[in-house]
């Protein structure tokens, strides 16, 4: 497994986000339903994480703790910080995971709905935490 690449950590950093997971994919689950991408994404390491998307990153846990969820963001970036597309991703890829937290006009409770119900649909129903809070 990797050690924490400074270039994740300085990403994190600067913008006010949170490293949620690194290491090697371990195994990634994709298909396409109605024009979408739906999957998941199993990375293994010191920081193992498991990002459930549709077209976009939407859940991030680690060990059943859900760290992030939309509408704060979840992106995958390489050893170099640079991002990588769920389309993009493959099996032994070594790939960090950072978070931040949205803008917050979509934090509003009539954001936060939608995205809950976008959610429902991927089975999350937990109520949304801001990743503040549930990062730490």
């Amino acid at each position: 497994s990797s050690d924490v690449c400074s270039s994740d950590l300085t990403l994190a950093e600067q913008f006010n986000g949170h490293l949620l997971g690194e290491g090697t994919v371990s195994s990634v689950l994709s298909e396409t339903r109605a024009g979408f991408d739906f999957g998941v994404v199993n990375v293994s390491g010191a920081r193992p994480l498991m990002v459930t998307f549709q077209n976009e990153n939407m859940v991030a846990s680690s060990d059943g703790k859900v760290l992030a969820t939309v509408p704060d963001l979840i992106c995958a970036v390489d050893d170099e910080g640079v991002p990588v597309t769920n389309a993009d991703i493959a099996e032994g890829m070594e790939l960090a995971y950072v978070g931040f937290p949205a803008d917050p006009a979509f934090r509003t409770s009539e954001a936060v709905a939608l995205f809950s119900n976008l959610l429902s649909t991927l089975g999350h129903e937990e109520e949304f935490v801001p990743i503040e809070e549930a990062a730490t």
